[in-house]
């Protein structure tokens, strides 16, 4: 992956960021555990990468299933976090595919005897 590409993996973090700001503020502050609350999660699910290994279907199926869970949690500030599920589907989306065998073309044997 170029450093580029790396990079603009930590685009879904500035939405977050931004989104969760909203209730903090517009709230008076009072909301700030639910904020403190998201960030901790966001930071574990960073630090433990449950889905490293998957490929780009299950991870397309579990940003959408996250999207859901997210609408669902909408009253406890869940709702503003699906801009940056949005971003993070998008970057899944246009991700190059990854080739198999780390790179390496399949080798049919030889038909010659």
């Amino acid at each position: 992956m170029s450093g580029r590409r790396r990079a603009l993996w930590f685009l879904p973090w500035a939405p977050a960021m931004v989104s969760l700001a909203v209730p903090m503020i517009g709230s008076g502050f009072i909301g700030w555990p639910f904020v403190v609350g998201w960030l901790v999660l966001m930071l574990v699910i960073r630090w433990v990468r449950p889905l490293g290994g998957a490929d780009r279907t299950a991870r397309l199926a579990v940003g959408v299933f996250v999207v859901g869970v997210l609408a669902l949690l909408g009253t406890l500030g869940g709702f503003y976090l699906i801009p940056a599920v949005l971003v993070w589907l998008v970057l899944v989306a246009t991700e190059p595919a990854r080739s198999l065998f780390g790179g390496q073309s399949l080798r049919y044997p030889d038909q010659h005897g």
